[in-house]
């Protein structure tokens, strides 16, 4: 067992930084290259959803979805929904494990017998998670800076990191407020 709890809990998660990452390439992948055939048929989509029903609309968020620019369509396809639901599930998963994990794998008895502070074991699974999410969300902004600039999709990079570091934060925040009901 390493002595520094910050390193055990990274490398105990590694896999799943690892895996995510890939996840994430492959999903900036896949809708940076549907870009082609998106901006061919935008007014098709346009006019689609002006011709949606008002539940539909109000479904969608009722705000009026530009197909004919890159940071519309990404905006619509992933940075809504997907992009904040997945860093939700990372950083709540990710703490889930970070404490139950350890009680379920029969680790925590011996973890807490170290001559390591509980409160020092709080807060080093904790910047654990803050530096995986970091990681994940930095994988995430280079495949869709690469994605969106190799398909000439007009995507700012700075708004680019600025929407990816919000869902990050988003993960982090819903993290520690769930944890945070569980143990008061």
């Amino acid at each position: 067992m390493l002595r520094n709890v910050f390193l055990k809990t990274i490398r105990d998660g590694r896999r799943a930084i690892i895996g995510w990452s890939i996840g994430m390439v492959l999903l900036a992948a896949y809708v940076t290259s549907l870009w082609p055939t998106v901006r061919e048929n935008a007014s098709q989509f346009n006019d689609f959803l002006e011709s949606a029903p008002d539940a539909l609309r109000a479904f969608a968020g009722g705000v009026r979805v530009d197909f004919t620019t890159g940071p519309g369509y990404l905006n619509s396809q992933v940075f809504t929904f997907m992009v904040p639901l997945l860093f939700l599930i990372f950083a709540t998963r990710l703490g889930a494990r970070a404490t139950a994990g350890e009680e379920q794998d029969g680790t925590m008895d011996l973890l807490l017998s170290t001559p390591v502070l509980r409160t020092q074991v709080v807060v080093h699974k904790f910047l654990a998670m803050v530096i995986s999410t970091a990681a994940i969300a930095a994988v995430l902004w280079g495949a869709f800076a690469a994605g969106t600039t190799l398909m000439d999709m007009g995507v700012s990079l700075r708004n680019l990191e600025g929407i990816v570091g919000s869902g990050a934060l988003l993960g982090l925040a819903a993290h520690t407020l769930f944890d945070g009901v569980a143990i008061a």
